[in-house]
């Protein structure tokens, strides 16, 4: 899968249904976490048996992704990443440990790409520890700034619409009026990143 950018179909139409308008948060979640089980399934698919793992789970719109994709990669290593913008910059807040060395895949986490800055952080963030031989981007959506851009630095895309529109920084239509960030806020999980599950490593 490297560097391909691969639009799933949206047959059940989850991802227009999170675009409307004050759909309520908990609704949003539920077709979030449904969009994210069949992106989960996709990345494993286009992946090989046996090969090592690495979910960079990008907060904290990511962590809505995160239960799918713990279940799809039970033997994949996690790490929770808390990014911050600042400027026209995003620095890392904070990293969860991130079990170093070679993997075959590592897999950015994060639901919405508008421009790239904040997956671009996450790979400066993980690069000294750890080296992989094809990163992928899963969202649920992006711009297509996003996209070229992530594909220009050989990273692969993979998500339901990836050809938004973006405007200074924000991609329409995002989720109604929210962003990932907000969806996730005041969750049943709570507004905190779920860190005692974030460090697994891969079994064996």
């Amino acid at each position: 899968m490297r560097a391909e950018v691969v639009e799933l179909p949206d047959s059940e139409g989850l991802y227009a249904a999170i675009t409307v308008a004050d759909v309520p948060k908990d609704l949003l979640r539920k077709r979030i976490g449904r969009l994210g089980r069949g992106l989960a399934r996709a990345v494993r698919d286009a992946g090989r048996p046996g090969e090592r793992v690495l979910c960079v789970v990008v907060l904290r719109g990511g962590a809505l992704l995160y239960p799918a994709f713990a279940d799809e990669f039970g033997d994949a290593a996690f790490c929770m990443l808390g990014l911050r913008r600042v400027g026209g910059d995003v620095v890392t807040e904070y990293r969860t440990e991130v079990p170093g060395g070679t993997y075959d895949r590592v897999v950015y986490l994060d639901c919405v790409a508008a421009t790239g800055r904040t997956i671009f952080a996450a790979r400066r963030a993980i690069a000294p520890i750890c080296h992989a031989a094809e990163e992928v981007v899963a969202v649920v959506c992006a711009a297509t700034t996003a996209t070229r851009a992530l594909r220009a630095a050989e990273l692969a895309v993979i998500g339901f619409s990836l050809d938004e529109a973006e405007t200074s920084g924000v991609v329409a239509p995002d989720f109604g009026r929210l962003d990932a960030g907000e969806v996730f806020a005041d969750g049943s999980t709570g507004s905190e990143p779920p860190v005692d599950v974030a460090a697994r490593r891969p079994h064996g």
